[in-house]
């Protein structure tokens, strides 16, 4: 059997797990995003009320675990097309770097580093957005996903990387103090972490407590294009 052929044949086991995990009523669909200059194919769920609906019995016993189990990771995000091209934009710079995408979600962020040729390692708390981001990882040609399972409030001590990726992370007032500490640990000194998010109020606490440990920011708008609508985020980027 040819590469080509054995990466089709894990990918689509890949997709019959994953869809056999999130049951019948959860469908994955593909799509085409043709992002600067590159054709990405990416799976996500169609529709994620049936994944929420499945919540309901828990958030009656265990709230909390019910609001980290909510299916954030299912869905394709303007915030992760915006990083994605900001990250192909730039590709030459990434090019051997070591990157770690937080929160990674479908995973669409790592594999624009890996097209550009980054060592990646993707986390994420919930074990189905990591098959859901190898899937993906496979749906392009490559067969060397690194996914690991990370909770920002006790992430491993051995996460290091050049490049930290995190897409629209900071929306839940709770977790920004565990972020900023976990950004802290796991961005090399001389590293910098790329952050996208669409303008959420809330996000201006994470940029305060950063700026407190002596983070720098820039910014630079990006238009994410998500089916019809066309949507302004913010990549920011931040150093020490």
């Amino acid at each position: 059997m040819s590469p080509l052929a054995q990466r089709e044949d894990a990918a689509a086991q890949r997709r019959a797990e994953l869809e056999a995990a999130l049951g019948p009523r959860a469908v994955l669909v593909r799509r085409q995003l043709a992002l600067h200059e590159h054709d990405i194919e990416l799976w996500s769920v169609n529709d994620v009320d049936p994944l929420l609906a499945e919540l309901e019995e828990l958030e009656h016993t265990d709230p909390v675990a019910a609001i980290e189990r909510l299916p954030y990771w299912a869905s394709l995000w303007p915030s992760s097309i915006a990083l994605a091209t900001f990250v192909l934009e730039r590709e030459h710079e990434l090019c051997a770097m070591n990157v770690l995408e937080l929160g990674c979600g479908a995973g669409l962020a790592s594999v624009a580093a890996r097209i550009a040729g980054a060592r990646v390692v993707s986390t994420d708390l919930l074990e189905a957005a990591l098959q859901l981001s190898e899937l993906n990882f496979l749906a392009n040609g490559f067969d060397d996903f690194d996914g690991r399972l990370v909770d920002w409030r006790c992430p491993a001590a051995d996460l290091r990387a050049d490049v930290v990726l995190c897409a629209d992370v900071a929306y839940e007032r709770e977790t920004l103090v565990a972020l900023a500490d976990t950004l802290e640990l796991v961005c090399e000194p001389r590293g910098r972490v790329l952050l996208a998010e669409p303008r959420r109020p809330v996000a201006k606490t994470l940029f305060a407590l950063l700026a407190d440990r002596g983070w720098k920011r820039s910014s630079d708008e990006v238009s994410a294009q998500l089916d019809a609508r066309l949507v302004p985020v913010d990549v920011h980027t931040f150093t020490r």
